[in-house]
């Protein structure tokens, strides 16, 4: 599924709760978009149109529901505690056919909201974006989708026993990405979370080499090269090499 309304296309996969959030979140509007990148909070309330009921559907119909928090009253200072409910169903995969384990119901959301999503409630968030790159090793190689921190390590690993196998990109594609969080507070501690991601060409992006890359993203991906060479040379590489300090035994 996928919704172009933020900016470049959100394309999700998996579990209907993604696609479910995905629906809500292209159902909100430019400026409450707007409202939860910059920290702002947005009252259940407030929601309309389709937005409820995308809400309600995405909150008892996706296979991940809400849980409760419960907090500590022994001890105030303590995290608080989240439980869930979980009970099983069985169904008859055929007419005559014994009953089998068919699926498990994890956060029974009819016990934990039994009137509904509170209208008290609140939808918070952030949005998180990133400038990533796709990265070639040559003609049938498969692509990979880099940040900084992961290609230096891969450049590091060049060499080693469980990275030298593997050919450094020569190739490069610039990516945008953005990943959203949305945090829901439902009802008296009842809390969902939720998380959607998605990346796309940058405009009139176009393939270069590594020494046309952005200089940030160069000094970034050399500066975690040069922090994992170091560490294996401090604590030996996963080859067993490294330089080790030997302290002979005393006689």
């Amino acid at each position: 599924a996928s919704t172009g309304r933020a900016g470049m296309d959100l394309l999700v996969s998996g579990p209907t709760g993604a696609y479910l959030t995905l629906k809500f979140w292209a159902s909100l509007s430019a400026a409450q978009r707007r409202a939860l990148e910059n920290g702002q909070v947005l009252p259940v309330s407030n929601l309309s149109g389709t937005q409820p009921t995308t809400l309600a559907t995405d909150v008892f119909y996706a296979d991940s529901g809400p849980y409760k928090v419960e907090e500590q009253q022994a001890n105030p200072a303590a995290p608080p505690v989240r439980r869930s409910v979980s009970i099983s169903a069985t169904a008859a995969s055929a007419p005559g056919m014994s009953f089998m384990p068919f699926f498990g119901l994890g956060d029974e959301r009819t016990d934990l909201l039994p009137s509904g999503v509170d209208p008290r409630g609140t939808v918070s968030g952030s949005v998180q974006r990133g400038q990533p790159v796709l990265g070639s090793a040559g003609a049938g190689e498969r692509e990979r989708v880099y940040d900084a921190g992961s290609l230096g390590a891969e450049k590091a690993m060049q060499g080693q026993e469980f990275g030298g196998g593997a050919k450094l990109p020569t190739t490069f594609i610039p990516l945008d990405q953005v990943t959203i969080t949305l945090n829901f507070d439902l009802g008296p501690s009842i809390k969902m979370s939720r998380s959607l991601s998605g990346m796309a060409l940058r405009p009139n992006a176009r393939q270069v080499g590594y020494d046309d890359l952005p200089s940030d993203f160069k000094r970034q991906t050399e500066e975690a090269e040069k922090r994992l060479r170091e560490a294996m040379a401090t604590r030996g590489s996963f080859s067993g090499g490294g330089v080790r300090k030997v302290i002979p035994p005393q006689p």
